[in-house]
């Protein structure tokens, strides 16, 4: 039988349990196969028919005790983007059934799964969802008379059927006829289903959500009260108290190897050498934010400042390795005391050796069926405890490489897992566990890979920023009102962080204390940040060692199941720069690309958003380490198309970008309250704009390389001017206007008389001149275009001052003239 399951990359398990209500054997993403391989995830070969997930099942291969199997789908839950099972645009379940002999596949089921989490909308989630990420599909079952599909169809909040364990034993209840449900009720509370942790590739969690999850874990396996009446499906769960960070957290190693084989016989028909087991080395590394290695631990270095290797297993692994070493000299001095043999010999010889090694497999097999797979060992061979408190301020990423540069790669590695756990209470209780399977000698070409990381986020930066908005992703924060604000927020946070700084530096030296020299950015930096802040305009310096002490001191510890790997002969950079700088999905070819991802620099600047063949591409989201922050859209990892930045001087503009500068139609909003809107070129007012200034003034025209030029007018509420203009300072023949409603503010003296002599509205011609050598070309000035890298901002429009500039009236009287509307229509 083969179940189809239809919906978005969505993900599916398939377990079974026993007549005795324990579980059995599991089949999901990370194991693809279970019971000895009668139920297999085939994904892989129905992408072509729009399938997501393909399970299949023969039940005439399953264990004689497997009694009933449940079916999950689960929406992994990401940090980086809203998912839940109401996501995809379909959700349908799919079974088909082939007789033995038959050619085709018969559809029994075809079932839309929508209308079971379609209910109404609870706070934080998306529209029309429950917010779940995990469906029970159904339950297939023994019976006297064949196997049998019932639905369930109740969802969880919870992303993976490891944590479901409990809810999913007491989901037995169900069908109370089955021998399981009936040994699962009567289990006694300390021997129920304890919840089992395994992360997806990519899964990343704030240390505090763990830790509240693995507490969680300890009551989750009670049974509940039978006379209870059962929760509502799409209850949101009960808000759980703030976690205590653990002092210490343990992080552990482990593998399974592949059975060794031996070389081929040779026409004498002896056996080969026997394969060597490969050298495995890790190494638990710490890095700062500029992604310089500060220190590490391995086997052959297990201590370090804040982290410390045990290897309680040694003397047991050494006995086994000699031992296996003494098997293997055995077999080796055996196999040279063979005789010749004839042709047809070593081939009667070879049949029967394979026809072992088929028996052996058999066994194995059926081993394998006769006794539950879960719970599964960890197959530890090395622990390094880690001290929070202890590590080096200015550490930000933990990273477990595993590697073997001896040799056969990962060849003969079965299962290469990690986890972090907690340390004592007498239980296992694991935050994260992830794990590399592969089949024999897939890998090989493999020679290193990052397992996990547990890093600081940085606070104040771009993903941060995003989370606290709200927003479902960055398009939707650009879209909203409170894009902008959003913005500021980061500048404001900034300032907080300089302020902070500046008063640390201060009462340290007023103390005559010395600090430690190991932070960020080093010493002379650290020495500077003062007399930045107090440079820089609104008091924000660029960067100093003490404002990104504070940025990782305020960050929340985060954990990730990374899993990428690589060849070489040698540790990889690029895998490494990935692993401590990006978090997200590659291409075929390695290269940085997905939808929604985060990435940190080296300089303190922080990105979130979408990346397209190894650069930044649509919506996103970078805030720069000196408070700058921009949000919109990128094209080949430039700002390109419609944006919003804000400056580090408080500064804004809104509008078009091309190549990470100001191009087409924008405004830019100053400091000081003035602001300009027009047309922009290669990052300098180009075009027809206006800009208003603090007194408000307009001065409108166009505009050249940043400078009016040619004809222009400048409106204030008292009068309008209009003239030629160069260099945004008048030159040439010009014309004044007064109208009466324009002199409220002067003094009544002055314009009383003109007035009443000419009318409400006069005109008066005159003309400027420059003197000659001045310099009239525009070229010549103009301002500055703003910086590539987002940490410049236009300068205010210039007025140069020319020495002998001079006005000369046109020597008649004022005339009326037409009254003009103010503020004045400006088009652009």
């Amino acid at each position: 039988m083969r179940f189809a399951f239809f919906s978005s990359a969505f993900l599916s398990g398939l377990f079974s349990g026993d007549r005795d209500g324990k579980l059995l054997d599991a089949a999901h993403p990370d194991r693809r196969a279970a019971l000895g391989g009668a139920l297999r995830l085939v994904s892989d070969q129905q992408r072509g028919r729009g399938v997501d997930e393909a399970l299949v099942m023969a039940p005439f291969d399953f264990a004689p005790q497997c009694e009933v199997m449940l079916l999950v789908v689960s929406a992994p839950a990401s940090p980086l983007r809203r998912s839940d099972l109401a996501c995809p645009k379909q959700l349908r379940f799919v079974a088909t059934a082939k007789e033995k002999g038959a050619a085709e596949e018969a559809k029994v089921l075809d079932v839309d799964l929508a209308p079971f989490v379609m209910t109404p909308a609870k706070p934080g989630t998306g529209p029309l969802s429950n917010g779940h990420q995990s469906m029970l599909i159904c339950a297939v079952y023994s019976t006297p008379s064949g196997w049998t599909l019932s639905f369930d169809c109740s969802t969880f909040p919870a992303d993976g059927w490891g944590v479901l364990l409990p809810d999913l034993e007491r989901g037995l209840r169900r069908w109370p006829f089955l021998s399981a449900a009936e040994a699962a009720a009567a289990r006694p509370v300390g021997e129920a289903l304890a919840p089992m942790v395994f992360s997806r590739r990519g899964a990343d969690r704030s240390l505090e959500e763990l830790v509240l999850q693995a507490q969680a874990s300890d009551t989750a396996a009670a049974p509940a009260d039978a006379n209870a009446a059962p929760a509502a499906t799409g209850a949101p769960p009960a808000p759980a108290a703030a976690a205590q960070l653990p002092d210490k957290l343990v992080l552990e190693l482990g593998w399974a190897l592949h059975p060794p084989r031996k070389a081929g016989s040779g026409d004498d028909g002896e056996e080969g050498e026997e394969e060597e087991d490969p050298e495995l080395e890790f190494s638990l590394a710490a890095f700062d934010v500029k992604g310089q290695e500060l220190l590490a631990v391995s086997a052959e270095s297990p201590e370090a400042e804040g982290l410390a290797v045990a290897d309680p297993e040694e003397l047991l692994e050494e006995a086994a390795a000699a031992e296996h070493q003494e098997e293997g000299g055995d077999e080796e001095g055996q196999g040279g005391e063979g005789e010749e043999e004839d042709e047809e010999a070593a081939e009667a010889r070879r049949a029967a050796a394979e026809a072992k090694r088929a028996e052996e497999e058999a066994e194995r097999r059926a081993a394998a069926l006769r006794k539950p797979h879960y719970p599964e060992a960890f197959p530890r061979k090395h622990k390094v405890t880690v001290t929070l408190a202890e590590l080096p301020k200015a550490a930000r990423t933990l990273m477990l490489t595993v590697s073997n540069f001896g040799g056969g790669g990962l060849k003969r590695v079965a299962s290469l897992q990690a986890r972090l756990m907690l340390p004592g209470g007498g239980k296992e209780r694991v935050l994260l566990h992830c794990r590399l399977n592969s089949a024999e000698g897939a890998d090989g070409n493999l020679t290193q890979v990052v397992m996990l990381k547990l890093y600081r986020e940085l606070a104040g930066g771009a993903f941060a920023t995003w989370a606290a908005s709200g927003a479902q992703d960055t398009s939707a924060l650009a879209a909203s009102g409170g894009a902008k604000d959003a913005l500021l927020a980061v500048l404001a946070a900034r300032k907080q962080l300089v302020t902070a700084a500046v008063a640390a530096k201060t009462k340290a030296e007023e103390e005559g204390v010395e600090e430690d020299e190991d932070e960020v950015g080093g010493a002379d930096e650290d020495d500077d940040i003062i007399a930045e802040a107090e440079a820089a305009p609104g008091g924000v310096c660029a960067r100093g060692a003490r404002v990104q002490r504070l940025r990782l001191r305020r960050g929340e510890w985060r954990a990730r199941a990374v899993v990428a790997a690589a060849g070489g002969e040698q540790a990889d950079e690029t895998l490494v720069a990935n692993a401590l700088g990006y978090e997200g999905g590659v291409n075929t070819e390695g290269l940085r690309h997905d939808t929604v991802a985060k990435a940190f620099f080296a300089n303190g600047d922080t990105y979130f958003g979408g990346y397209s063949s190894d650069a930044k591409g649509g919506h996103g989201l970078y805030v720069f380490a000196s408070g700058a922050a921009y949000l919109g859209a990128y094209c080949g990892g430039k700002r390109e198309g419609r944006g919003l930045m804000v400056m580090p001087d408080g500064g804004w503009y809104d509008g078009e970008w091309a190549a990470d500068r100001f191009e087409g139609q924008g405004s830019y909003h100053y400091p000081d309250g003035s602001f300009y809107t027009g047309a922009w070129k290669a990052g300098k007012k180009h075009g027809q704009g206006a800009f208003w200034d603090t007194a408000g003034g307009c001065l409108a025209g166009g505009w050249e390389r940043g400078a009016l030029k040619g004809e222009g007018r400048y409106d204030q509420p008292n009068y309008h001017f209009e003239g030629r203009f160069v260099k945004s300072v008048p030159a040439g023949p010009c014309s004044f206007q007064l109208a009466a409603f324009r002199s409220a503010d002067l003094p009544p003296a002055a314009t009383g008389h003109l007035v009443a002599e000419y009318g409400p509205t006069l005109r008066c011609l005159g003309a400027y001149s420059i003197p000659a050598g001045s310099g009239t070309e525009a070229e010549a000035e103009g301002e500055e275009a703003a910086a590539a890298d987002g940490d410049g901002q236009p300068q205010l429009p210039a007025f140069p001052k020319y020495e002998g500039l001079t006005f000369q009236s046109a020597e008649v009287l004022p005339c009326s003239a037409p009254d003009l509307a103010f503020p004045p229509a400006v088009v652009c």
